[in-house]
């Protein structure tokens, strides 16, 4: 595999490593994350991933061009602490937004209606309600005893220990396990 720093389009076998130093995002009036590439580009709406392992909060993100579904990745910040000020408070919300995921710590009530199923729970950032359709596709098991579920607006919930659950929630989660 090819490493570069990005100074044009890269081909698509190739892996863009982003120069920091030449990078500025910033928000538009829109809301949008905004790059500029120095001497090169710039893009009107990106989206911030991070790379395996999703465990390195800062190291190997993927900056990918939001308007663009047929070469969607741009490069790669290989340590976003290594960008201006402005540009790494803004890559860390939109990290901070796109992997918020609150835990479930108790479900206080949880009823299926018309195949989709209404959550009311209490999370480590409080209470939540929710709603999930498929839940055969979206109440996934990670292992044996992780769960995340994913609501009707995309946001995630995970339950890290289910033989941690009240008995009561476990009971209602249970019902539904195998819907």
């Amino acid at each position: 595999m090819n490493m570069n720093t990005i100074t044009a389009e890269p081909k698509a076998y190739e892996l863009c490593l982003l120069d920091p130093a030449k990078l500025r995002f910033s928000y538009s009036p829109q809301g949008h994350v905004r790059l500029e590439i120095e001497g090169s580009r710039c893009y009107l709406s990106v989206d911030v991933h991070r790379a395996f392992p999703v465990d390195e909060r800062r190291a190997y993100l993927s900056i990918r061009n939001a308007l663009d579904e047929e070469r969607p990745e741009i490069g790669m910040v290989e340590d976003a602490s290594a960008l201006d000020i402005e540009s790494h408070l803004v890559v860390e919300q939109e990290l901070y937004r796109r992997y918020f995921v609150p835990q479930i710590q108790r479900i206080t009530y949880l009823k299926e209606e018309f195949g989709v199923l209404n959550f009311e729970a209490e999370t480590d950032r409080g209470p939540r309600e929710f709603s999930v359709r498929s839940p055969q596709e979206n109440l996934r098991e990670i292992s044996e005893n992780r769960m995340l579920i994913i609501d009707i607006d995309g946001c995630r919930y995970e339950i890290p220990d289910l033989s941690r659950l009240d008995k009561k929630s476990a009971a209602i989660l249970r019902d539904y396990m195998d819907y």
